[in-house]
């Protein structure tokens, strides 16, 4: 036993490093029964969406509730939600189970959401789609929900698609007679101020008493440059974060940039749908194949 201890079942063969305690081999007859490693993406387990419910103000105290409860002892993984609520990541089947059967706690109705990994909805862009070609040809793929094309500043379009898609994303989309097309995730512009033109707030809710020119930096509305613009006369230009010399919103801008980084990091982390790990180490049937544990790196809550 001490020799499988840090193994796990798979479904495909893998070579062994040099030195690594050999796996049993299946009775003769039988067929090894395997066991699919979770996917890294939620591909296998459901997730519960917490809504804060009658007699409960936050999301997060029907958590406390649930772990004091009917989950003491299991292993969840929680995920804060933007909108208040709260994410819980099960580890196993017996634990959506569970979430499953909880209808009330203490007496109050209990509202716990499932999302189904392939019902969850992703933003991607598609490359290189000519502007001569409609956009209802990407809409008619069987995942695609709708399609949008991506415009420039000055309302022309480009060969970019935003299309936002149901399950799983994808590398690239084939579109058949029209050809096959690469496709990344879409990164949303950083949050700016268009009345301060600092990040990490809108406009409404900008405290600055006064506007600040996204394009010269004086005192006075975006607009007042963009019709001076319009009109031929020529703006020196000058960052309203940086100080350099370009416009607020150019992508060249090293505040900007940082900005860019890190909202790229936040929508990675919101797509990055990973379940809570397994025990620390699984074993399957007698006669099953065993290779090495992988550990899947997350925070997680070990309800007791």
């Amino acid at each position: 036993m001490a020799d499988t201890e840090s193994w796990t079942c798979v479904s495909k063969k893998r070579r062994c490093a040099p030195g690594s305690p050999v796996p049993p081999v299946p009775p003769s007859g039988e067929a090894a029964v395997v066991m699919a490693p979770i996917s890294s993406k939620g591909g296998k387990l459901p997730t519960f969406k917490v809504v804060p419910s009658a007699g409960y103000d936050t999301a997060f105290e029907v958590v406390r509730v649930l772990e004091k409860g009917p989950l003491r002892g299991q292993l969840l993984s929680l995920r804060p939600l933007g909108d208040s609520n709260v994410l819980l990541l099960p580890s196993s089947y017996d634990v959506v189970e569970e979430l499953e059967r909880i209808k009330s706690l203490d007496g109050k109705p209990l509202n716990l959401e499932r999302l189904n990994p392939e019902d969850r909805k992703h933003r991607l862009v598609a490359h290189d789609y000519h502007t001569s070609f409609e956009t209802e040809v990407i809409e008619d793929h069987p995942q695609v929900i709708s399609a949008t094309r991506m415009r420039r500043w000055d309302k022309r379009p480009t060969r970019q698609v935003l299309i936002t898609v149901k399950g799983e994303p994808f590398n690239s989309i084939d579109l058949g007679w029209y050809g096959r097309y690469d496709v990344r995730t879409y990164i949303p512009d950083p949050l700016r101020c268009f009345k301060c033109q600092r990040y990490g707030h809108h406009q409404a809710r900008c405290t600055a008493k006064q506007h600040k020119c996204g394009i010269c930096s004086m005192p006075h509305a975006t607009e007042t440059c963009l019709d001076k613009f319009k009109a031929g006369t020529e703006t020196v230009p000058k960052c309203p974060n940086c100080g350099k010399k370009h416009h607020a919103w150019n992508t060249g801008c090293a505040v900007r940039q940082v900005q860019a980084i890190a909202s790229k990091e936040r929508t990675e982390k919101q797509q990055d749908f990973i379940p809570a790990p397994p025990q620390e180490h699984l074993y399957g049937a007698a006669g099953n194949t065993l290779l090495p544990l992988h550990h899947h790196h997350l925070h997680t809550v070990l309800l007791i």
